[in-house]
């Protein structure tokens, strides 16, 4: 688990491991924000959450609620009781497993037995004057999925927060996220939210994984000057924008553009209506993302492989090129030849990667090329020179071909100078 939070970004967590195959519950955190667990158990993480040194520290309460019916009573009276909620601002955020109102279910959640499950909850939001933070983009957060008269879907995906959180972060919304993988939608509470502008740019932070992003950065950035410092940074700062924009199309082509068009045809279909008799409309788009999603990271990996292959190339080409070691130019131009046939075989052909074939290719064909280079067949022909000084040197050829021949004589002098000519055929 901690490996592969780690593989996420998440180098801080705190977790409750499950029981057997049930439950399992966790919150974690990227490096830069400090949270100071204070309870972990298998149905509520309480944390202290500590911010820029302007704003007053607060408890971030994230909750897995009860599943069993009988459990829910005594959860939500511990939450109620508990003295941090009175000492500081806070929230509490997550899977409630119950309903403040009955328009939050619908299907056979609605019966009174349902609505009798949430007593406890709406009981807790009362007496501690909790704020429903609200949502946007649909009404639900859980659906069953079933078909006809025994699908179901409710609210049970909610942020709570007392009136000093609301008054340090007045701006703070939450938003429906479609749901692919789970039956529950994703939801995000943005607490500074920046107020979305007409085709406003969003740097993506997948470019960093591919090196060629900076060179784009610093190709467009040297690209504009200005004898106004404010203008040259207004202008380095629009180049820039435009390149990495014209830099993703051509990369990653339209999957992103798809991407946003499923994701928004799935969270329509998924607060529809009639959403009972779109099941199995929801399932083909939750598989046509998952889809894309591999089609997005198999290009955002082959395109790197091509940008390691083009980096090493250069680096032959370049600085190796120029170097004094022809051995270490050779054995790098036979391995990127081999990594570029390699990888053709694997895209086109569907052929399956072997490294210790590779490995063995690059030895042999290194091999063959340096024995071929290191053969002088080739005699080099010395300079003419003239002869000393009272002398005369004598050049002689002859040619035979066939029932032909050609026999010729070149005289010098010490100068260099013809001094006589003589052809037999």
């Amino acid at each position: 688990m901690e490996l592969k939070l780690r593989s996420l970004g998440f180098p801080n967590f705190c977790y409750k491991p499950p029981v057997g195959r049930a439950g399992g519950f966790c919150v974690v955190w990227r490096q830069g924000l400090f949270l100071e667990p204070v309870e972990v158990s298998k149905h509520l993480i309480r944390c202290i959450v500590h911010c820029e040194p302007s704003l007053e520290p607060w408890m971030l309460a994230a909750v897995y609620g009860p599943s069993r019916v009988t459990e829910r009573a005594t959860f939500w009276e511990k939450v109620k009781n508990e003295p941090s909620v009175s000492n500081l601002p806070w929230l509490l955020v997550g899977d409630l497993k119950s309903t403040l109102f009955s328009s939050e279910r619908s299907g056979l959640g609605t019966s009174r037995h349902a609505q009798q499950r949430s007593t406890a909850l709406c009981r807790c939001v009362e007496e501690l004057g909790l704020i429903d933070l609200g949502v946007i983009g649909g009404r639900f957060s859980w659906r069953n999925r079933r078909f006809g008269k025994a699908f179901t879907q409710a609210k049970l995906d909610r942020a709570l927060c007392n009136m000093r959180w609301r008054q340090a972060f007045p701006f703070a919304y939450v938003q429906l996220l479609p749901a692919t993988f789970s039956n529950h939608n994703p939801i995000v509470v943005d607490t500074v939210p920046m107020f979305k502008r007409r085709n406003q740019f969003k740097f993506n932070a997948a470019w960093l994984r591919d090196n060629r992003s900076q060179l784009v950065v610093r190709k467009a950035w040297e690209s504009y000057n200005h004898e106004n410092s404010g203008n040259q940074l207004c202008g380095r700062l629009t180049a820039t924008r435009r390149a990495l924009s014209i830099w993703n199309r051509k990369q990653f082509g339209h999957v992103q553009t798809e991407l946003e068009a499923i994701r928004k045809e799935l969270m329509i279909t998924q607060q529809s209506p009639n959403a009972a008799e779109l099941v199995d409309r929801d399932t083909t788009l939750r598989v046509i993302l998952h889809e894309l999603h591999e089609r997005e990271e198999s290009l955002r990996t082959n395109n790197m492989m091509i940008a390691s292959c083009m980096d090493l190339l250069e680096f032959i080409t370049g600085d190796l090129g120029h170097g004094k070691d022809p051995q270490l130019l050779l054995y790098a131009s036979i391995l990127v030849d081999m990594i570029w046939k390699t990888r053709n075989n694997a895209c086109f052909e569907g052929k399956e990667l072997d490294i210790f074939q590779i490995h063995t290719n690059v030895l042999m064909f290194f091999a063959e090329f340096n024995k071929a280079f290191s053969r002088n067949t080739v005699k080099t022909s010395s300079k003419w020179s003239p002869p000393p000084t009272g002398w005369l040197k004598i050049n002689t050829d002859v040619c035979l071909k066939d029932s032909n021949s050609v026999a010729s004589v070149i005289v010098h002098n010490e100068k260099g100078e013809l001094s006589w000519l003589s052809q037999n055929i």
